[in-house]
């Protein structure tokens, strides 16, 4: 069975995602690669799982930057509705 996936295991990575109104930003290397019943690829360092929508490659800093301002837009509009703005 051969399991293609998007990343490699050794790959330098960022992981960017949302934590309780802000956006949170690291760089690791991808340990292991786990394949949940879905078959959805998640990157594991260290005890922790991103699935796949949080992972850029470490060289794509213009990728970085929009996801940067995406997740922000993200958290503003949803701030916006919330404070009845």
């Amino acid at each position: 069975m051969e399991i293609k996936t998007k990343y490699n295991i050794g790959q330098h990575i960022w992981v960017i995602y949302e934590d309780r109104g802000t956006v949170q930003l690291f760089d690791t290397i991808i340990t292991s690669i786990d394949i949940d019943k879905e078959g959805l690829a998640y990157y594991v360092k260290e005890g922790w799982d991103f699935p796949e929508e949080q992972v850029i490659p470490y060289e794509d800093t213009n990728k970085l930057v929009a996801m940067i301002k995406d997740t922000m837009n993200t958290i503003h509009e949803r701030e916006e509705k919330e404070n009845g703005i």
